[in-house]
């Protein structure tokens, strides 16, 4: 009897809190006197046994603190210091990792107000993720202290600037903390050992028998891709600096056994490249500090890489692979060119998929094929973007195209509307098409004519 009645005040506990997070949220400006009242009553339920509890505090307070003044945030996050500062040795591991998740959360919420608290902060939470054993638990605790990390960056970025190194270092730490699996045959550049075939299969079966559901280590990985990514977006005039340092790890994470993380590491490199390409024009090109040049001289290792990663089953990560190649063509349009016949395989395996897959096709051709503009045929979108952005020749295509027309007639013929539509546009104002083999340019007349219902323009080169 007495359980149950703990039971259902646990419930009328959680749901008041609830209520209270929508209220607040919605209207904490409209509570101002009851923001002590509010404040006195959430703080305690951070120590409180029951981990729902304690989350949905942290929650409610995170919102309240928005509207807080000055006062009343200062006792919030001094209070949340304090406590951390306390160690392990007063506070239960399961209410420390709720305390670190409570200080990221109310960094995020007032943003720039958390600044004058962040040096005392960042120390804090690197401590307790460095800390960290390996052990049940301490995983989530440094998937908080990483969360915290990034909040700190995106939210209090000029605040966070002279703990960038802390930051960098605990990421590329933690991108490659896989303690549960040792699978990894990698070179001191990066680059895979020769071990043939045999061996990259053996590896891949190695890797689809192993499974783990008590394994949470991936989400450590993940919250390390994301702060490194939050890290290359708040920093442009440090993108030098910050490409050298994270590049070549990220790079080696493409390998990445779950897909959860690896779309986050390549999303990171996406970021880390575009901003190479923003800030490309404050550079001389001899300069050696010239991130562009640090790209370039990468982008080898990552075609190949990427040409691996097509071969994966997964659509998303076919997604991921595109969109990193169209950001890296952008920035990087010669190299990538050059290293074009490794591609080749995986786009071609990508758009065979037109005639059992539109739909897993329709979610990759943006990505290879912007519609900003377009051209006839998607496979040879590569060498056209090299083209219009950079105005140099292309290189022969003759050994290319014929693997690729197959896939493009495909797409051209699909069921799917996105896929046909994105096989063939024929906006060619401004552009350089290359010679396309007569197969292509009767499918993509063909097509023309259906959509238009009449005749179709003849494209002009």
């Amino acid at each position: 009897m007495g359980l149950k009645l703990m039971q259902e005040a646990s419930n009328v506990v959680s749901d008041s809190l609830d209520i209270l997070a929508e209220v607040t949220q919605k209207f904490g400006n409209l509570l101002v006197a009851e923001h002590a009242r509010i404040k006195a009553t959430l703080v305690p339920l951070l120590d409180d046994a029951r981990a729902p509890i304690r989350k949905r505090a942290m929650h409610c307070l995170a919102a309240m603190s928005v509207y807080m003044n000055d006062g009343l945030l200062d006792e919030v996050v001094s209070h949340l210091l304090q406590r951390l500062k306390e160690g392990q040795k007063v506070i239960k591991p399961d209410v420390l990792r709720s305390y670190v998740a409570a200080v990221g959360h109310v960094s995020r919420s007032v943003g720039y107000r958390f600044g004058k608290y962040l040096g005392e902060a960042t120390a804090l939470v690197v401590s307790y993720c460095e800390a960290a054993k390996e052990k049940e638990g301490d995983d989530e605790l440094r998937e908080h202290c990483l969360q915290a990390m990034e909040g700190f960056v995106l939210c209090c970025p000029t605040d966070a600037r002279s703990h960038m190194g802390a930051l960098i270092d605990a990421g590329l730490k933690f991108i490659k903390f896989d303690p549960n699996f040792a699978g990894e045959n990698m070179d001191e550049d990066g680059a895979e050992e020769e071990g043939g075939e045999e061996d990259e299969e053996q590896e891949e079966e190695e890797e689809e028998a192993y499974s783990d559901d008590e394994d949470v280590s991936w989400k450590v990985r993940r919250a390390a891709a994301k702060l490194i990514s939050a890290v290359a977006s708040q920093y442009p005039d440090a993108v030098a600096e910050v490409y050298k340092r994270t590049s070549g790890e990220l790079i080696n994470r493409f390998r990445e056994r779950e897909e959860n993380v690896k779309g986050d590491v390549f999303a990171a490199y996406i970021v880390l490249a575009r901003q190479v390409g923003n800030v490309s024009r404050r550079f001389r090109p001899e300069d050696p500090n010239n991130p562009v040049q640090l790209l370039h001289a990468d982008v080898p290792a990552v075609v190949r890489s990427c040409a691996k990663q097509l071969k994966e089953k997964n659509p998303k990560t076919r997604m991921a692979v595109f969109g990193l190649l169209r950001e890296l063509i952008g920035v990087a349009p010669v190299p990538v060119a050059q290293e074009l016949p490794l591609l080749v395989p995986g786009i071609t395996a990508a758009l065979s998929l037109c005639r059992v897959a539109p739909v897993p096709v329709a979610q990759e051709l943006p990505l290879l094929v912007p519609g900003t503009t377009a051209t006839l045929g998607v496979g040879i979108r590569l060498h056209y973007v090299r083209v219009k952005l950079c105005g140099v020749a292309p290189v022969p295509v003759a050994q290319e195209l014929p693997l690729l027309v197959p896939g493009i007639t495909a797409a051209l013929s699909a069921s799917c509307e996105t896929v046909s539509e994105l096989g063939c546009n024929m906006h060619l104002s401004n552009c350089v098409i290359l010679p396309l083999p007569a197969p292509v340019i009767t499918a993509a007349l063909s097509h023309a004519r259906v959509k238009l219902g009449g005749e179709a323009p003849i494209p002009v080169a």
